[in-house]
């Protein structure tokens, strides 16, 4: 299965970049991301990130390696989600265009089981949803890096979504038909 989405951001490649190498702060606008932690001092290919996520009491991690990296336009991370019999090769591209950025995000998921694929029509049903959010969100925190960096008044990781931080869709307040990992509303 593969997604692809892409997204408009008044904010040149240089800062776009910039927001998808803080890797930290990638919770603020990935949905079901709870922590990404960085292995080694310097992105690269081949350097690694641990990544949790999670809903409620359910968290899954897994290490996801850099498999492409092309500053400041081109950012590719593949991980294997042993817990649920999966590999995602995750794709990020950063595109001068109209005095902005087009920021394309692609996700690909390959399910290795019968049993995975047979969960991953329900784990999908919301996938395209929650690639879109992400980068509506990524577009307000790439944004805001820009005002932040012209009048200092405002930092990375107070970038606002919604009024105040990204709403975490991880709450038990989960929008109708909302799957978690574990498939539960």
């Amino acid at each position: 299965m593969k997604l692809n989405a892409d997204v408009w951001v008044d904010a040149p490649p240089e800062t776009v970049w910039d927001v998808m190498l803080d890797l930290k702060g990638a919770p603020r606008f990935v949905p079901l991301l709870l922590t990404a932690e960085p292995l080694d001092d310097a992105p690269e290919v081949g350097s690694q990130v641990r990544m949790t996520f999670g809903r409620g009491e359910r968290r899954l991690t897994t290490v996801a390696t850099v498999t492409h990296f092309v500053p400041p336009r081109h950012l590719a991370l593949q991980a294997d989600v042993d817990d649920v019999d999966v590999s995602l090769d995750i794709e990020w591209r950063a595109e001068p265009k109209d005095g902005g950025t087009l920021v394309r995000q692609a996700v690909e998921a390959r399910f290795h089981t019968m049993i995975a694929r047979l969960g991953a029509r329900a784990l999908f049903s919301q996938a395209e949803a929650k690639q879109r959010e992400a980068l509506d969100r990524f577009k307000v925190v790439a944004e805001a890096e820009v005002v932040g960096r012209r009048d200092g008044t405002l930092s990375r990781e107070d970038a606002a979504v919604d009024g105040d931080r990204a709403p975490s869709p991880l709450s038990e307040e989960a929008a109708p038909g909302d799957r978690g990992l574990d498939g539960d509303v």
